[in-house]
């Protein structure tokens, strides 16, 4: 389904960066995948899944905002195990 220009700019901010990474992977662009992801707020939980079935590095690697992760975690959370 697409939106139109109206319905996309009555998107939250993280919305209106999931809508541009929904577009740029139709259009099959892997660099404006790659820096949308990188501008993505994600839900602690959602961080800690990726750590869990990723790893630490790769969320490094990737680029990811982990403030929230930190928040809940504690600043250190990549580098220790975290049981849920």
């Amino acid at each position: 389904m697409s939106l139109t220009p109206e319905q996309v700019e009555r998107l939250s901010p993280n919305g209106k960066l999931l809508h541009l990474l929904g577009e740029a992977r139709k259009r099959g662009d892997e660099e404006a995948e790659r820096e949308l992801r990188k501008q993505i707020v994600y839900p602690a939980e959602a961080l800690l899944a990726a750590k869990i079935n990723l790893g630490a590095d790769w969320i490094r690697n990737e680029g990811l905002r982990t403030e929230t992760a930190e928040e809940k975690y504690g600043k250190d959370w990549l580098d220790r195990d975290i049981r849920i």
